[in-house]
């Protein structure tokens, strides 16, 4: 019969079966350690390639746009079609409208005017916006009027889609991540504020991770901030009617038929 090992901390000596299992134990505990460490980096999902340029001024010059939302109309190809919208939200947690008012007060309106805006940039999959960092001091340059005759949008066609209400300012570059319930009160506070909201609805299966993205108006074609803001950051589903503005997808939506999933 064997004898059981008494050990008090303060003894020179480890006696040898409670040492054997302390070594091998603590080998297994570091081999486990290693393995969840790669674990953790091969499945953990990269961060989306979406920029922020803190820090840097950039001018963007285009015709710009009150509604449905402020943006700029950087390019513009009459024969093609093809366009390219910039978005315009203001600093921290607003939109631009208020901003581009200010500026209006003072300018006379600008809607249909060629401008240089400066502020800093802020992109990811394929879309792009503009933070006026120094608020009313963005305006650079009026350049000339220059009414675009852009193309008619699309026939309307009735929807049924997927995925999840977003602020774009947060999600397409200042925050990561800027998506799910993690990062739900910071979107509210900043659609709330008047800063665009987007639907992400998914295209493909959960791997691909292939989206598409729409602005969110509502039936009338006005802005939906506030009705929209006990959905955001949730998973939904909704019916509404999708029609385009140049390079942007847009939803007309009734409030009543978005469903929280």
């Amino acid at each position: 019969m064997s004898k059981k090992e008494f050990y008090i901390g303060w003894q020179g000596k480890m006696p040898e079966n409670t040492r054997k299992f302390l070594k091998r134990f603590l080998w297994i505990a570091m081999a486990l350690i290693v393995v969840m460490a790669i674990g953790l980096v091969f499945f953990e999902k990269p961060f989306k390639k979406h920029f922020f340029n803190f820090g840097q001024l950039d001018q963007i010059t285009g015709v710009y746009y009150d509604e449905p939302y402020p943006f700029i109309l950087t390019d513009y190809n009459a024969e093609s079609g093809q366009a390219k919208t910039v978005l315009l939200v203001g600093s921290g947690k607003f939109g631009a409208k208020g901003i581009m008012d200010k500026i209006q007060d003072k300018s006379g309106a600008l809607s249909g005017i060629r401008i240089t805006l400066e502020g800093t940039l802020i992109s990811g999959d394929g879309k792009t916006l503009l933070e006026l960092t120094n608020g009313t001091d963005a305006l650079k340059e009026m350049l000339n009027v220059e009414l675009i005759e852009t193309p008619a949008p699309p026939a309307p066609e009735n929807v049924t889609l997927q995925g999840e209400i977003l602020d774009p300012k947060c999600y397409f570059g200042v925050m990561k991540p800027g998506e799910g319930k993690i990062h739900k009160s910071c979107a509210i506070r900043c659609i709330s504020g008047g800063i665009p909201p987007v639907f992400r609805a998914s295209e493909g299966d959960s791997q691909d991770e292939r989206y598409r993205y729409y602005l969110l108006l509502d039936q009338k074609g006005n802005p939906c901030n506030k009705e929209i803001l006990p959905f955001v950051g949730e998973p939904i589903s909704l019916q509404a009617i999708s029609t385009k503005m140049l390079d942007w997808d847009v939803l007309f939506v009734n409030i009543k038929d978005i469903k929280t999933q």
